[in-house]
């Protein structure tokens, strides 16, 4: 005899829009991590992605997420190489920014600073690219 079982499924309803502004170089893509928990946090993304650099202007979503805490960083990855270029002093050469537009002393912001919570429905982050230059 076989019996089955049926399970509600938990329908993911909360999406992650992140509008990202001052893209000065149209080249390269944006790159960004999606972190679930300030043990995560800058180390082990729950989720990311990479959207074309083509405009001044970019958008992209996190689709079919549960609600809950959350924070990302991104960055303009100009050369292609997959990762945050830095200077000699460990200073990002290449643009950036983090969620909530959090900036840390000297360092990354704190998942305090960079975390928000998301609830069902969309949320939107209008996030301005970070451009150091020494």
């Amino acid at each position: 005899i076989l019996i089955m079982m049926t399970f509600g499924a938990t329908e993911l309803s909360a999406q992650v829009r992140i509008e990202l502004n001052q893209i000065r170089q149209k080249k390269g893509s944006v790159r960004i991590a999606l972190f679930d928990t300030p043990e995560d946090y800058l180390l082990h993304p729950v989720d990311s992605l990479s959207v074309e650099a083509d405009a001044k202007q970019v958008t992209a979503d996190f689709d079919n997420l549960l609600p809950g805490r959350y924070a990302f960083a991104l960055f303009h990855d100009l050369n292609g190489n997959g990762e945050l270029d830095r200077n000699w002093l460990g200073i990002p050469s290449e643009p950036f920014a983090f969620s909530n537009n959090a900036m840390g002393r000297f360092s990354e912001p704190s998942w305090e600073q960079a975390s928000f919570e998301l609830k069902e429905g969309q949320l939107t982050q209008q996030i301005q690219l970070k451009h150091l230059s020494f």
